[in-house]
């Protein structure tokens, strides 16, 4: 259930669509640190403003090549932190994969809250709720301490 979850959540956009998140994907990327970056344990997730079921101890890691669900590989991911509220798009698969979601997050000292959408990607959220719109998947996380 967790994988299914996430793995629509890791859909998130439609980055050969859109110009800043393709731009930012193609460069390096050591120029600029992402705030995303390292190991997040799932908390919560919501989808149509109803809980889901989360795994105990079940991690979203950020890296500069990619993102992890536990320790399999969902793809890869671009942001776009000039706007408000910033974007993210996760490629699922990597540079091979057929499906994109878009999505918006922000970051609360080390909670990281994540809504994407997962139907009709051309459709990114506007806020951090979910409301009946089963297509919207609201994830809350807490960055992992080491």
């Amino acid at each position: 259930m967790m994988r299914h979850v996430f793995c629509a959540v890791a859909a998130i956009g439609c980055l050969l669509n859109f110009g800043p998140l393709a731009e930012a994907q193609q460069e390096p990327q050591a120029k600029v640190a992402s705030p995303l970056l390292g190991n997040w344990i799932i908390q919560r997730i919501e989808r149509g403003g109803e809980p889901q079921e989360v795994e105990e101890n079940s991690t979203l890691t950020f890296s500069t090549t990619g993102v992890w669900l536990n320790d399999n590989e969902v793809g890869t991911y671009a942001t776009d932190a000039t706007t408000k509220p910033p974007l993210i798009d996760i490629l699922v698969g990597g540079d091979d994969a057929s499906q994109t979601v878009e999505g918006i997050y922000r970051i609360e000292n080390d909670r990281l809250t994540l809504c994407v959408r997962v139907e009709d990607v051309k459709n990114r959220p506007a806020s951090f709720e979910t409301g009946e719109d089963g297509n919207l998947i609201l994830v809350v996380l807490e960055r992992k301490r080491d």
